[in-house]
Order: C-alpha cells, then structure tokens, then sequence
C-alpha cells in the first residue's frame, strides 16, 4: 500500500459525502449535514477523553490535541479521531471540520507515521507538508491551490 493510495481513499471518502451532498435536495442535504460528517461511520470514541487515548500514536495524538486546542476551543470547528481500512493497512486520522465547508486532516499509520496532511474544502483536497498546513489554522485561509479547485 502506497501513500497515493491511502490520500485517495480518504478523498473519496470526502467526495462521496459531499458529491451525496451536491445531489440531494434541500431537506435531504440538511439530513446528510447533521449525520456528523464525511468520516462519522469511521469515527473513534473521543479523544479528549484518556481511555480513549490508550494505544494511539503520539504523533495522532498530537496532532489531535493541536487541532482541539486552536480550533475547538475556540469554537471554530470539531476535531476527532477516525480509523479507515486502506486496502489491508490500518490508518489513524485526524479530520477537522470547521463551522464553514473547510478543514483540515492528519493521516497517520498504526505506528504514527504520518502519511500526510491536507487543507481540505468540501470535498476538494490539497496534500502538503504539515507545518505549511497547520500554520493556516490561524489565519483560516485557503491556499490558492485548493481555492482554484473550487467553483467560481
């Protein structure tokens, strides 16, 4: 398993929601919004609480905590913890969503290896290096690479 195939599964997870999204009508895109996100059926029990966090990867954690700390406890979004099945290889994540379409997400292997890290939008996504991707938590900004993929 390659690091392009464990990027692709998570975006098109992101795409399959939100193209699920793009399809439906109105009422049904308010019951798809409020079924908890792109990654809810994958979602692990709250990080923020310590038994939880028993055998994870500190670099997830970190990462976790990172996001709890500049997005969550400033009620900009919501972090949490997923586990995703890429072909036979475990993987950890850390999905970000904020009050907007836009987030971020932190893949990591079952030893903490981080497989990349992205500036997501809906379902538009830019892989990049991790402290070029958490430093726009505190501007919020879209780099222009993922902003030229987004409808006019």
């Amino acid at each position: 398993m390659t690091i392009d195939a464990v990027h692709q599964a998570y975006q098109q997870q992101l795409q399959q929601f939100y193209g699920d999204q793009s399809v439906a009508d109105e009422s049904e895109r308010l019951l798809l919004t409020g079924s908890g996100g792109p990654f809810s059926d994958y979602a692990m029990p709250s990080l923020s609480e310590s038994e939880n966090r028993e055998g994870m990867p500190e670099t997830m954690l970190t990462a976790y905590d990172y996001y709890r700390e500049h997005i969550v406890a400033k009620d900009l979004g919501s972090a949490y913890g997923v586990t995703l099945l890429v072909g036979e290889q475990i993987t950890f994540g850390v999905v970000v969503t904020t009050d907007g379409d836009d987030g971020w997400l932190e893949v990591f292997d079952i030893e903490g290896q981080q497989l990349g890290v992205a500036r997501t939008c809906l379902d538009k996504v830019l892989w990049g290096d991790c402290q070029e991707m958490r430093a726009l938590v505190s501007s919020s900004a879209l780099p222009p690479e993922l902003e030229a993929q987004l409808p006019a």
